[in-house]
């Protein structure tokens, strides 16, 4: 099992070739994301397009009006562990990000986002179980995505070119 794919990175970085499997879907996709080969400036020229398209609209963003109800989950629900402004927000950067023709730096500014998702939520922070703020409390919470998402952004770039710095071309995963 892959989990996130630490196992897998750290295989390319000692210059091994490695196998990876999840059942989770998201693992592996977080996975995917750490371990291919990226266009550095490609990827560099998509992030900054998004975070600017998001800068230009998310200020004006109140809530989640004129979006579409995502298919798997009801706008009913999403209120339940976040703050309408913020269900706009992120709708709004689901469609920024669903625009980028390069595949693999929609895959990276994905991951990104769905990092900030728990920070953003009425989810408590720093709980080992799915504690939700209690719901007096509620109408008083919000986190703004972009700062969130920004910097995660800029982290895991960081990240990333240490790891083409340090990895061989030759190994895969």
């Amino acid at each position: 099992y892959c989990g996130t794919g630490t196992s897998l990175v750290e295989a390319r970085l000692a210059g091994m070739d490695g196998i990876g499997t999840d059942i989770n879907p998201t693992a592996r996709l977080i996975s995917l994301a750490k371990t291919i080969d990226y266009n550095l400036n490609r990827l560099t020229r998509v992030t900054e397009k998004v975070l600017s398209g998001l800068e230009d609209k998310i200020d004006s963003i109140s809530d989640y009006s004129g979006y579409s109800e995502p298919e798997k989950v009801s706008w009913k629900q999403l209120e339940k562990w976040f703050p309408k402004k913020s269900i706009g927000e992120v709708c709004c950067a689901i469609e920024q990000i669903s625009d980028i023709d390069y595949m693999r730096g929609r895959l990276f500014i994905q991951v990104a986002l769905s990092e900030c998702l728990r920070l953003i939520s009425f989810q408590r922070n720093g709980e080992f179980k799915l504690y939700r703020i209690p719901p007096e409390k509620r109408d008083l919470f919000y986190e703004p995505l972009l700062p969130k998402l920004r910097e995660r952004i800029e982290r895991n770039l960081t990240g990333l070119r240490r790891f083409v710095d340090s990895v061989s071309s030759d190994t895969s995963v």
